[in-house]
């Protein structure tokens, strides 16, 4: 079980989330190790897919309460206007080229982090679109 707010009762282990880590836990033991007792045999994909699927629902959560809260914006007209203070572009992995190109241009010249993060629909579902 994966407790991602750490309020589960009984013991528990932290793991990174890079997929390496996870295999090398469940490959040297050490995840067993660090629960003191035996798990059931799990294959590192299940325990992947669970953690990416648990990121997921938080990054999609932060993106709409980012909306929420004012701090999202969308659309190249207004991301155009606003680039300079844009800490973060989060871009849909089906972006038009031309603005990907665009967009990653500005990521570049103000030093903000360039995300590609699932599809138009994921995101604009985010943002009440």
């Amino acid at each position: 079980m994966i407790d991602r707010k750490g309020k589960a009762p009984g013991r528990g282990a932290y793991l990174c989330y890079s997929s390496e880590c996870i295999e090398r836990a469940l490959r040297t033991k050490s995840l067993e190790r660090a629960l003191r007792r035996g798990i059931k045999p799990l294959k590192s994909e299940e325990l992947v897919t669970s953690v990416v699927s648990m990121l997921d629902e938080r990054i999609i959560a932060h993106l709409s309460i980012g909306k929420t809260a004012g701090w999202i914006r969308s659309g190249m007209d207004v991301l155009e206007r606003c680039r300079r203070q844009v800490k973060m572009f989060v871009l849909a992995e089906d972006v038009a080229a031309d603005s990907d190109r665009r967009i990653r241009g500005w990521g570049r010249s103000t030093g903000a982090t360039v995300v590609d993060y699932k599809d138009r629909f994921v995101l604009g579902a985010t943002q009440g679109q």
